[in-house]
C-alpha cells in the first residue's frame, strides 16, 4: 500500500471517536493491517469474490501464432472503428512500439506506460478521456485507479495474471455499461490462459480469425513494424530480449550461433523444450534436413533426439547442400525409422546400399516402392515413365495419399495401380499423359483433382473422365487452363459430393446421373445434386442464365466462385422476374467474383445476388490494384451495387485485388482449395 505513511499521519490528526468507511478494490495484507488499526468492530462488505467480472462485459480471445499479433490486433480494431480502446502489454517498451506501429497504420494512437513522467502521462490520459485519440496503449500503470467513461473495448496483447487481467478487463463495461474485452493468446500463452480461465471459474469463448484477412494485413503492418523500430527517442532502449547486435549477443544469442539456427528459430525451438520428447521428435522429423540436425546442439535434452526421431533426409545436391559422401554419413548414424528419403542431383552411386541401409527401416515417404508398399503412405512420382511390367506389382495397402506428376503411363497400368491402393483418399493427376480414359471405382477415395496443361498433337492426354463408383467422394477439381481441350466428364454416383470446380465452357460434355452441360451450357436436368455446398465456375464469357441453371442443379449451394476472363457478360436474365430458387433463398451464403472491372455487366450480375440472396453474407469482389485504392472508385462502385436494396441486411461487400481459383500443392489439406490466396 503506497499511502501507507500518509494515512498514518492523518488518523493521528482526527479525532478518535469517529464514523470511518474503508473502501479499497482488493483486500491485500496491508490493507487488513490498516483495518485492524483505524476500525473497531467493523462490519465488513465484499462486493464479489477475488477474481471476477461483470456481467455485462463480453470475454473473448483470439489464438494465433506469435508472428501474427500485430496483424491480429489491426484486424480487431478494424472490426471496432472509432470505438475507445485500450490495448494492454506487458513491457513499456511494447506499449510505445505498438502505437508508434498502429500510427503509421493510421490510426489515432497514443501510449502510458511507468517509464513516463506524471505531466505526460497525465496529458496522454487527458488527449484519450477528451477523445482527441481513440485508441491508447498501456501497461498495468493504467489499470488500477483510473475512472474512464465511455471505453468501449479492452485488447490484453499479452496475457496477464488473473488478478491483473481482472483490473484491465474492468477499464471497460463499468456502471452497468456494456463492454468487450479480447486477448490476443499465442502458442507459447495456452498453458497461462487455461490457468487463468481455471481461476476465473469460467471458459472464456473462442473467436475464430479470418487467415486470408491476416495475409493480406501481413506486409502493410509488418512495414509499419520496421518503421516504428527505427524511431529513436532519448531515454529508450530496446530490451535485450530484442536486440540483435553481432558480436556483442550474449546466452541465448551464442547457443542459436552454436546451433546454426537463426534467433527467432532458436526461441521457437526454446520454448517447445518444454514438451514430451515424444512430440519433440515428431517436430525435428518435420523439420529441413539441417535443421533437424542441428538441434542437437541446443541443449543435452536435445541431444539424443535427433537419433531417436524419424529420419526427414531430403536434399537436391550441389555446392551448398548434401553430397553422396553426406548422405551416407547420416544413414549410417542415425539408427531410424525414417519419415521422408528424397535425393535428386547426385550421382548415385552409393544408391543400392542406401536403400539396404536399416535407417530405411518402415519409411513412409519413399522412392524405391517395392521395399517400402506395406507401410508406404505418401507417394510423389515426379516425371517418370511408370513401365507396365511394374504394373501389377504396385500394390500398396496403407498409401493415402497419391500424386503422379509428369508421368507418363498407360490406361492399364494406371487403373491396376490405383486397384492396388485400397485405402487412397486423395488422388491428384498433374501433368500426367499416355492415357485417354480413366474410370474410377474406390470406395474410399475422398479427393480428386485433375491438372492439365494443352499440348495438342504431342501428347495422349485424358479425354474421358468417369467416376463410377465413389461412395466417399467430396472434392472433385479440374484444374485446366482456359483452353482445355474438351474432355468428358461423367459422374455417376458421387452421393457425398460437396465441391466441385472449376467447371469451363470448353469441358466438352459434363453429366451428373441423367443431367448433361455442354460445356456450361445445360442440355437437360433431370437430376439434382443436394450434396454440392462450393461451386466454381470459369468462363471466358459468363452468361447469368449459366449461373442460374447450375443453382437449380446443386439448389443447396453455399459458396460461389465467378471467374472471367473478359469484360462482356451477357445477362440476359438480370431485369427479369425470376421463380422462386431455392439457393437464392435459403442457402447462398458467399460469393467470389474473379476479374471484376466494375463495368455495367459486372455490376448487373453482381447486383442481381444483392437483389436476390435472402441469406448471403459476404461477396468479394476481386478487382485490379487501382479500383481498391481508389476509394471514390469503391464508393461509386457500391452505389452502382444498390446496397440500399439488398435482400439480405447483413451482406457485406469486399474490394480486394487477391487472386482465387489457384489449386495448392496439398489440396487433401485444405478445407476449400478455392479460397487458397496466390
Amino acid at each position: 500500500m503506497e499511502f501507507e505513511k500518509s494515512l498514518d499521519d492523518i488518523l493521528k490528526i482526527i479525532p478518535k471517536e469517529r464514523r470511518t468507511f474503508l473502501f479499497s478494490a482488493t483486500m491485500t495484507d496491508k490493507v487488513k493491517k490498516l483495518q485492524r488499526a483505524c476500525l473497531r468492530n467493523p462490519v465488513k462488505l465484499k462486493v464479489s469474490s477475488k477474481y471476477s467480472t461483470v456481467d455485462t462485459l463480453r470475454e473473448e480471445f483470439y489464438l494465433v501464432p506469435a508472428d501474427d499479433k500485430d496483424c491480429c490486433l489491426v484486424y480487431i480494431l478494424n472490426k471496432v472503428p472509432g470505438s475507445m480502446v485500450m490495448i494492454f502489454t506487458e513491457t513499456c517498451y511494447t506499449s510505445r512500439l505498438l502505437a508508434l506501429m498502429l500510427r503509421n497504420l493510421g490510426f489515432e494512437a497514443i501510449f502510458i506506460n511507468g517509464k513516463m513522467s506524471q505531466d505526460k502521462r497525465l496529458g496522454a490520459l487527458n488527449r484519450f478521456k477528451s477523445k482527441g485519440c481513440n485508441i491508447i496503449t498501456c501497461t498495468n500503470v493504467a489499470s488500477c485507479g483510473l475512472d474512464i467513461r465511455g471505453v468501449d473495448v479492452v485488447i490484453n496483447y499479452d496475457i496477464p495474471s488473473p488478478k491483473s487481467y481482472v483490473h484491465r478487463v474492468g477499464r471497460t463495461g463499468r456502471a452497468g455499461r456494456s463492454g468487450y474485452a479480447v486477448s490476443l493468446v499465442n502458442q507459447y500463452d495456452v498453458g497461462r490462459f487455461k490457468d487463468m480461465e481455471e481461476l476465473l471459474g469460467k471458459e472464456i469463448s473462442k473467436h475464430e480469425v479470418d487467415e486470408c484477412e491476416l495475409k493480406i494485413l501481413k506486409e502493410c503492418v509488418c512495414d509499419s513494424r520496421r518503421i516504428a523500430l527505427k524511431v529513436k527517442v532519448d531515454g529508450w532502449k530496446r530490451p535485450r530480449s530484442m536486440r540483435h547486435d553481432g558480436d556483442k549477443m550474449e546466452g541465448h544469442d551464442r547457443a542459436a550461433r552454436r546451433s546454426g539456427l537463426s534467433m527467432n528459430r532458436y526461441r521457437r525451438v526454446k520454448h517447445k523444450s518444454l514438451l514430451p520428447n515424444e512430440v519433440l521428435g515428431d517436430i525435428i522429423s518435420l523439420l529441413p534436413t539441417k535443421d533437424g540436425a542441428r538441434t542437437q546442439a541446443l541443449s543435452a535434452r536435445w541431444r539424443p533426439l535427433w537419433l531417436s526421431a524419424p529420419l526427414n533426409l531430403a536434399t537436391r545436391g550441389g555446392a551448398e547442400d548434401a553430397d553422396e559422401d553426406a548422405v551416407s554419413r547420416v544413414l549410417s548414424a542415425h539408427r531410424g525409422p525414417a519419415r521422408r528419403f528424397a535425393v535428386s542431383n547426385l550421382a548415385l552411386a552409393g544408391l543400392d546400399a542406401w536403400l539396404r541401409s536399416p535407417a530405411l527401416d518402415r519409411l513412409q515417404e519413399p522412392s524405391a516402392l517395392e521395399r517400402f508398399s506395406p507401410t508406404l503412405r505418401h507417394l510423389t512420382l515426379r516425371w517418370c515413365q511408370f513401365p507396365d511390367a511394374a504394373a501389377g506389382q504396385a500394390h500398396f495397402p496403407s498409401l493415402r495419399h497419391l500424386t503422379p506428376r509428369g508421368v507418363t503411363v498407360s490406361e492399364h497400368s494406371l487403373h491396376a495401380m490405383l486397384a492396388g491402393c485400397p485405402a487412397l483418399t486423395s488422388l491428384v493427376l498433374r501433368y500426367n499423359y499416355g492415357f485417354r480414359r480413366l474410370r474410377i471405382n474406390s470406395r474410399s477415395l475422398s479427393c480428386f483433382a485433375v491438372h492439365y496443361i494443352d499440348l495438342p498433337g504431342t501428347q495422349i492426354m485424358l479425354q474421358e473422365l468417369i467416376l463410377e463408383d465413389t461412395p466417399c467422394l467430396e472434392t472433385l477439381l479440374h484444374c485446366g487452363t482456359f483452353g482445355d481441350h474438351g474432355m468428358r466428364v461423367s459422374v455417376i454416383s458421387a452421393p457425398k459430393l460437396k465441391m466441385l470446380g472449376r467447371l469451363t465452357d470448353k469441358i466438352g460434355r459434363f453429366e451428373f446421373g441423367a443431367t448433361v452441360f455442354q460445356g456450361l451450357h445445360l442440355i437437360r436436368l433431370a437430376t439434382v445434386m443436394r450434396s454440392v455446398r462450393v461451386l466454381a465456375l470459369l468462363n471466358s464469357n459468363l452468361i447469368l442464365d449459366v449461373i442460374i441453371n447450375f443453382m437449380r442443379c446443386f439448389p443447396c449451394l453455399e459458396k460461389l466462385y465467378i471467374k472471367t476472363n473478359t469484360s462482356g457478360m451477357e445477362n440476359t436474365k438480370a431485369d427479369k422476374t425470376l421463380d422462386r430458387i431455392e439457393c437464392l433463398d435459403l442457402h447462398l451464403k458467399r460469393i467470389v467474383m474473379g476479374f471484376y472491372t466494375g463495368n455495367k455487366s459486372h455490376v448487373d450480375i453482381a447486383s442481381f445476388f444483392i437483389l436476390n440472396s435472402r441469406v448471403l453474407e459476404s461477396m468479394k469482389l476481386v478487382a485490379e490494384t487501382y479500383q481498391v485504392r481508389n476509394k471514390m472508385g469503391a464508393e461509386n462502385q457500391c452505389k452502382h451495387l444498390q446496397l440500399e436494396n439488398r435482400a439480405s441486411s447483413a451482406a457485406q461487400i469486399e474490394f480486394t485485388t487477391s487472386h482465387y481459383f489457384s489449386c495448392p500443392r496439398d489440396i487433401h489439406e485444405l478445407s476449400d482449395p478455392f479460397e487458397y490466396v496466390l
